[in-house]
């Protein structure tokens, strides 16, 4: 690999530590970009209030450096979210709701100064070099869509200051999460809401995939739905690398059914709530001997009135997963929107733990219903399931999955294939 500037790897989120799936995709890429001789400088795009240790990112992701640039947070209170959110519809309304914060002037104008590579003025920045450091860049890396949100202009993606090839790494088809969460709401006014949301995103994510040079998509399902919005777009799928042990992990696993998640994330939230409201109160009537964890950091708030659910118990985030996936049955993803791949269905894999989802669940993973995975789409299914739910037909199920899972997801292959589209669109940049 020829010596070059580094890259510049723009993220939504702080990802240390990798405590949710998205975190985990990132730090496991950049890790493995790394090892293979990549020079990489991560900017964060982080509320203000959260703590965050630049310094973690130097030691356990791998990069030369780290920058954080500090976004003002969506009101907690829900009045005065709602006006929040009002206001934006009137003086900013093509801009996508969730994309508002990180397309203010301070963030647009720190990141031109950033990109052109002058000192940052803005106090919202902060960095493990010094501000006045020149800076500047082979190539920009979009890990995830709303990093490139700075750069909106009435509602589409605009050109940088500086011509720098641009590389987006898409998680999931934005645009088609607001279409299917439109199409599960019956209020005809929400629907409504849903719908122009999902115009909104569907102008800002086909702008994106136009001025980028390469769209690294996680599976081959999203390349597809992000090819419907701009066919002519240049496409490489980079599934997501897990590290998973050399062999299958042997399990004496108990009677409990294992949710593992991000609690805030709206898909997640809602296929949490009908779960534990249609599903488990059946399950346990039929089947005493099953107990139900719950697991994962963000707002939880909602999950208050479910703790008096027999044997359930919610435990939020904890340092280790370990000892609960070595103790569960199956783990389940009742998920009916969004898009991407579930790291936490990959994760399960993993551990040896057979897996109850939807079909969009474990959607990009490539596994095989009732060979690799349950599928259970209605709650008739579900609770048939759970309450037929035994060792004897977990285990095949678990190991067929990590066969397939191991094959696909090995992050040094993914870091490979990675750098090898990179080095593809600086080539074509070049010439």
């Amino acid at each position: 690999m020829a010596s070059r500037a580094p890259i510049l790897w723009i993220t939504p989120k702080w990802p240390f530590p990798p405590e949710d799936g998205a975190r985990l995709a990132t730090v496991t890429l950049l890790k493995g970009l790394a090892r293979l001789g990549e020079k990489i400088e991560l900017l964060a795009l982080v509320d203000r209030g959260i703590p965050v240790d630049l310094q973690m990112a130097l030691a356990d992701g791998g990069v030369s450096a780290a920058h954080v640039l500090r976004t003002t947070p969506v009101p907690s209170f829900r009045l005065l979210r709602f006006f929040h959110f009002l206001g934006h519809l009137f003086q900013h309304w093509r801009t996508p709701l969730t994309c508002a914060k990180y397309s203010s002037s301070e963030i647009r104008g720190a990141l031109a100064e950033l990109v052109r590579g002058e000192q940052v003025q803005s106090k919202a920045f902060e960095s493990t070099t010094p501000s006045s450091e020149k800076r500047r860049y082979s190539l920009i890396v979009y890990d995830g869509l709303h990093g490139a949100a700075h750069s909106l202009s009435q509602g589409m993606y605009q050109a940088l200051p500086r011509k720098i090839p641009v590389v987006y790494r898409a998680h999931n088809c934005e645009t088609q999460i607001w279409e299917r969460k439109a199409q599960r709401v019956e209020s005809s006014a929400v629907r409504a809401f849903f719908a122009f949301q999902a115009g909104c995103m569907r102008t800002f994510e086909t702008s994106v995939l136009r001025k980028a040079s390469m769209t690294l998509p996680v599976s081959e399902v999203d390349e597809i739905h992000l090819k419907s919005l701009l066919p002519r777009a240049h496409f490489s799928v980079i599934p997501i690398g897990y590290e998973l042990p050399t062999t299958f992990p042997e399990r004496d696993p108990s009677s409990n059914v294992l949710f593992v998640g991000r609690l805030d994330w709206p898909p997640n939230r809602e296929g949490l709530e009908w779960f534990l409201e249609h599903v488990w109160p059946e399950v346990r009537y039929n089947r005493e001997d099953l107990s139900l964890t719950v697991i994962g950091s963000g707002k939880s708030g909602y999950l208050k009135k479910y703790i008096g659910l027999e044997g359930t118990q919610f435990l939020g985030r904890v340092d280790d997963l370990a000892p609960h996936y070595e103790r569960a049955l199956v783990a389940i993803v009742p998920l009916f929107y969004g898009s991407g791949t579930r790291v936490k269905a990959i994760e399960a894999a993993a551990r040896g733990c057979a897996i109850l989802s939807t079909t969009l669940g474990v959607e990009g993973l490539g596994l095989d219903p009732e060979r690799s995975y349950m599928r259970a789409e209605t709650e008739d299914e579900w609770i048939k399931s759970l309450v037929t739910i035994s060792k004897e037909k977990a285990e095949p199920v678990s190991r067929e999955a990590f066969q397939e899972i191991s094959a696909r997801f090995n992050p040094v292959r993914c870091a490979e294939l990675c750098q090898e589209a990179l080095e593809s669109v600086l080539r074509g940049f070049s010439e």
